[in-house]
């Protein structure tokens, strides 16, 4: 999987479509100094976005492995792509999560 090439496409892709997001899993353990091998990519984002998530997926190359109302899991066609997980925000600790984790300007370069 490349990493950066998918971390750029998910963070400019979400804030052109204007769908909030949070970053979760072994990625996110970095920013407490904790590292943790991954094989993918964690996000949550509110539930009300699902159908603009999936639309957004599907057209780049991924395919729905599996949906429920809690999660998306999304894995590439092609390798470069990898596998990206969304966890659905519509319960009260996952909005929690999605509403207070990160800063709201916060920048992120690469």
């Amino acid at each position: 999987m490349d990493f950066l090439l998918v971390f750029k496409f998910l963070i400019t892709t979400l804030k052109r479509q204007e769908i909030d997001f949070a970053l979760i899993g072994g990625f996110a353990l970095q920013v407490a100094d904790i590292t943790r091998t991954t094989r993918d990519i964690d996000l949550v984002i509110l539930a009300k976005d699902v159908q603009k998530i999936k639309d957004i997926m599907l057209k780049t190359g991924y395919e729905l492995i599996h949906e429920s109302e809690d999660i998306l899991n999304f894995a590439g066609k092609k390798f470069e792509l990898g596998r990206v997980d969304f966890l659905l925000a519509h319960r009260k600790y996952a909005l929690a999560i999605e509403n207070g984790v990160r800063p709201r300007n916060a920048k992120l370069s690469f």
